[in-house]
């Protein structure tokens, strides 16, 4: 389980490709996501024989050969950027000139995002492509296997319940019709992750909320005493939400990422502004266009995402009718049907009669005019060349148009007005009586001309600067502390000593455990958030903005308070048929402790949670083990590192090996696992 997570955390990072997603039932993300948690999440599932080991694998290292032994590079970035910081206010303590204290320390809080919080983030060990190309024959490798009879029998059949297996048949089987309409088309087409594309949709998280609200939510921390159960759990999910859905989560991780940028310039922006001559001037003015513009980007794209979002279902219903008849409308709003034979029906006899007559003729001698200038070849080329980008322009979907024609223009403009600014300030462009006087604001302006003489007066700006320093190093520090708590929490994922994850997971469990207080007020906020989120959506969609069956998704995980066992032999049609308690009396805002074994809590309704919704328990069915769960104890190297206690002894191992109740194949081709075949087995 810890390889898959390792696995999922990194083809998060890449983008599924646009043609897998138009083969496989017009933009449902939902048979792409099946696919990879087959690939992730079935150790049963045997594989065909590879027909060209040597081709495909000779001087490849397998994905699991990336990852790293320690964090120990995130500190030294953030241990670095403190260093850069202190080093540049004990230089300016020495220098004296106000003005230049005034524009280095600005430019330092200005810069300090990109110093400190980028290359944490930003750091790729190895080839981001070759990665890409290794994933994509791990899932060309199991969607050829699953096209084969005789292993989807063999892994229907390693099934022992029967109602599981009549779930897995139907589902296997329709993600055998997908796997047969994407014939050999790369899944993840390029590098996404880390900011790389816009409205990056990852495929972890719409599969994690997915196995968390189809098993793991029912049956609380130990939800793999029963691991084949589980991980056919896993590979079922959810038949709903697919991979590309919005999350009131990522508005809070975008929100974040903006206010990070935005304080660090505010910082900057305070100490230029209160700095003689107080006021609106070349300096604070140039760092109040910058952030002005980053937030608008930011709240327009934000809505543009919520909003596709939003109206995705309609979109899905009309099909090709939306698609074809806004080609239309745009053909016959720009003229492009002048030289055809359908006039264009919509535009006034006043306007058909006024331009297009011009319009031919200037069409006709610019094109005869273009012939005789670059000859017939170079025309057929340069004419080919711009069907060809017509043709691009028409298939662009409403999100690759605002990115390419809006956003990014807008954003290289601002880049470059920041850069500017900078240089400005460095070659002294800024010493000019306008920019000294600070005149922006209107109603004239003043120049302190012993600021200018070399004299220092810190006394009359100290509690500005503090101030302004305070505001954009806190937020970076916390930024900071985020980040590297975060490779440290997951880095026994990636470690590749099975002993040192371990003792790095019990050290996690530790620390969420003192931690929980923090967690809990985070948990408030989130409750809140979702809370306005709902009451929005609501508004929106009486307005006819949202489409009527868009609902907001859930906010995770809710603890008990009581139930501390909670059975996992239950099938999904017995556990619906199962009467359940009244509501609860606890608090909706309750969680237990992240080492607690208190059973978690599925929701009320469909709908998700939200302040004032009731929990009901989870349902407790018939006990019943699986022949994995009764014949393979815990293995000793488990018992010995202490990731099984004394009461959870006889779970299943979570070596290579496949589960104890995968029936024996009876194909003639060698098999192997997907986990295995990316190790290079």
């Amino acid at each position: 389980m810890r390889d898959s997570l390792y696995l999922l955390a990194t083809l998060n990072q890449f983008s599924i490709s646009k043609k897998i997603t138009e083969i496989v039932h017009k933009d449902d993300s939902k048979p792409a996501e099946g696919l990879l948690r087959v690939v992730l999440f079935s150790k049963d599932l045997r594989l065909l024989k590879r027909e060209h080991v040597l081709e495909e694998l000779d001087h490849e290292q397998p994905v699991m050969s990336p990852r790293t032994t320690s964090d120990m590079s995130a500190h030294v970035s953030a241990s670095s950027f403190d260093f850069d910081l202190s080093a540049a206010e004990y230089r300016l303590e020495q220098e004296g000139m106000l003005d230049a204290m005034r524009q280095e320390m600005a430019n330092q809080l200005r810069e300090s995002r990109r110093k400190g919080v980028v290359p944490v983030v930003d750091r790729n060990p190895v080839s981001s492509d070759d990665i890409r190309k290794k994933l994509n024959r791990l899932i060309d490798h199991v969607r050829k296997s699953l096209t084969d009879v005789d292993i989807r029998k063999a892994f229907i059949g390693s099934i022992t319940n029967v109602a599981d297996q009549a779930e897995m048949r139907e589902s296997i089987e329709d993600l055998r019709f997908a796997c047969e309409e994407m014939q050999r088309v790369p899944f993840f087409e390029d590098f996404a992750g880390q900011g790389r594309r816009r409205w990056h949709y990852g495929a972890a998280h719409g599969i994690l909320c997915d196995i968390e609200d189809a098993y793991i939510a029912e049956h609380g921390r130990h939800w793999l005493a029963d691991e084949s159960r589980a991980r056919n759990y896993l590979v079922l999910g959810k038949r709903r939400a697919g991979l590309d859905w919005l999350d009131y989560r990522e508005l809070v991780q975008v929100s974040a990422a903006v206010i990070c940028v935005e304080a660090t310039t505010f910082g900057a922006w305070m100490i230029s502004f209160y700095t003689p001559t107080v006021g609106l001037g070349c300096r604070s003015g140039g760092y109040t266009i910058f952030g002005s513009v980053a937030f608008l980007l930011m709240v327009i794209e934000i809505a543009l995402w919520w909003w596709w979002d939003a109206r995705k279902s309609e979109w899905k219903k009309a099909g090709g009718k939306v698609v074809q008849g806004g080609l239309q409308r745009v053909r016959r709003m720009t003229f492009a049907d002048i030289d055809g034979d359908e006039p264009p029906r919509r535009l006034s006899a006043v306007l058909q009669n006024s331009i297009q007559p011009p319009l031919r003729r200037i069409s006709y001698a610019g094109g005869t005019a273009a012939r005789y200038v670059l000859g017939p070849r170079n025309y057929v080329t340069l004419k080919d060349r711009f069907t060809t980008m017509h043709q691009r322009l028409i298939e662009m979907t409403p999100q690759q148009q605002w990115e390419r024609f809006f956003f990014k223009p807008v954003e290289i403009a601002n880049t470059i007005w920041l850069l500017y600014r900078t240089l400005a300030q460095t070659f002294g462009a800024d010493n000019t009586c306008e920019c000294m006087s600070s005149l922006w604001a209107g109603g004239g302006g003043y120049v302190d001309l012993s600021q200018w003489s070399g004299v220092s007066k810190p006394q009359y700006v100290r509690e500005y600067w503090a101030a302004g320093t305070t505001i954009a190093v806190a937020v970076m520090g916390i930024a900071m502390i985020y980040i590297v708590l975060e490779w440290t929490l997951q880095s026994h994922l990636s470690t590749a000593d099975a002993a040192s994850a371990a003792i790095g997971l019990k050290r996690v469990r530790r620390f969420r455990r003192y931690t929980y207080p923090l967690r809990w007020l985070w948990y408030t906020v989130e409750n809140l958030t979702h809370m306005a989120q709902s009451g929005f959506i609501s508004l929106l969609k009486a307005a006819g903005i949202f489409s009527r069956e868009y609902t907001s998704r859930p906010t995770g995980l809710r603890w008990a308070v009581h139930s501390r066992h909670v059975h996992v032999g239950t099938t999904r049609a017995a556990s619906a048929a199962v009467v359940r308690p009244g509501p609860l009396t606890v608090p909706v805002f309750g969680r237990g402790r992240a080492d607690s074994e208190l059973a978690l809590m599925t929701p009320g309704s469909a709908e998700g949670y939200g302040v004032g919704h009731s929990l009901v328990q989870a349902h407790i069915g018939t006990h019943r083990f699986s022949r994995s769960s009764v014949e393979s104890p815990g293995s000793p190297d488990e018992v010995r590192r202490g990731l099984l206690g004394d009461s959870l002894r006889s779970r299943p191992t979570y070596d290579r090996a496949s589960s104890g109740n995968a029936a024996s194949m009876h194909s003639d081709d060698r098999s192997v696992s997907p986990l295995d075949s990316m190790r290079g087995v």
